[in-house]
């Protein structure tokens, strides 16, 4: 994939999280990563851009990418969104433009301008940490949904990839494609109730329930112009110690954003 972005304009949001994996790839296939802050949002800096990814939410999760954006901000992302930029979220960055539990939205008011689909969360719980259980940590074996999608190209029909904490979804035909589901989990991977010493009431694992309900882990969709890419599990993640050591899960992130649209580019649309 080396080369395929020259010209394509990313921004990744630099006021929480950490999107360290998402600048490496990015520059490693020829694009210009940039930072972005929230202030930077909300007066209107997305618009000298293609892309915006939001990342993993780092130590405060959610809250910790939401607060220092504000109504303001996650306002001006909309907007942009609207007007025909790509959101690509990742786990935490994945997880606020869906439907969230609803005691968490009414404490965290500026994700109601957020909510770019009507996407159910499948581990959404308003007892879980931040509005969400954990299925856990480690690699899982996603399967291809249907075929055709532009995220798929290039990808077999089941490939392992990173799953940290983050969200699964259950789209419909009015809400966006899942374009992978999550279909086993890998000896390296440990489910969030063993991290606990115990599993769930039911004598089972969530994760494990997830696999059975077929819920998906990428999901795209379109928003007003633009359009939403959400990566309940990590592309951008390697299998090595440092998470680099990229596998073909990796393409998923690249499809992402070699189908951007960008003026810069040529044959952009």
């Amino acid at each position: 994939l080396e080369g395929i972005l020259p010209g394509l304009r990313v921004a990744f949001y630099a006021s929480g999280g950490s999107a360290y994996h998402h600048a490496a790839l990015v520059a490693h296939w020829g694009g210009v990563p940039v930072p972005l802050s929230a202030r930077e949002i909300s007066s209107g800096g997305l618009s000298a851009f293609d892309v915006l990814i939001m990342p993993g939410g780092g130590l405060n999760g959610m809250a910790g990418l939401l607060h220092p954006l504000g109504r303001g901000g996650a306002a001006a992302i909309r907007a942009w969104v609207e007007a025909g930029g790509r959101y690509i979220g990742s786990c935490a960055g994945a997880y606020l433009p869906a439907r969230w539990p609803s005691g968490f939205a009414q404490d965290h008011a500026e994700q109601r301008r957020l909510q770019l689909l009507d996407l159910p969360i499948a581990n959404a719980s308003e007892q879980g940490l931040g509005g969400l259980n954990s299925p856990g940590v480690g690699v899982v074996e996603a399967e291809l949904q249907g075929s055709g999608h532009w995220l798929s190209t290039g990808l077999p029909h089941r490939f392992p990839v990173v799953h940290y904490n983050g969200p699964c979804f259950l789209p419909s035909g009015d809400c966006g494609w899942g374009v992978t589901r999550v279909a086993g989990r890998s000896g390296a991977f440990t489910p969030w109730e063993e991290m606990l010493g115990g599993i769930g009431d039911d004598g089972s694992f969530l994760a494990d329930g997830l696999i059975r309900q077929g819920a998906s882990n990428v999901v795209a969709a379109s928003c007003g112009a633009g359009d939403v890419v959400l990566f309940g599990s990590h592309p951008e993640f390697g299998f090595s110690p440092l998470q680099l050591g990229w596998g073909v899960a990796a393409r998923l992130f690249g499809n992402a954003l070699a189908t951007s649209r960008s003026r810069n580019r040529a044959g952009g649309g």
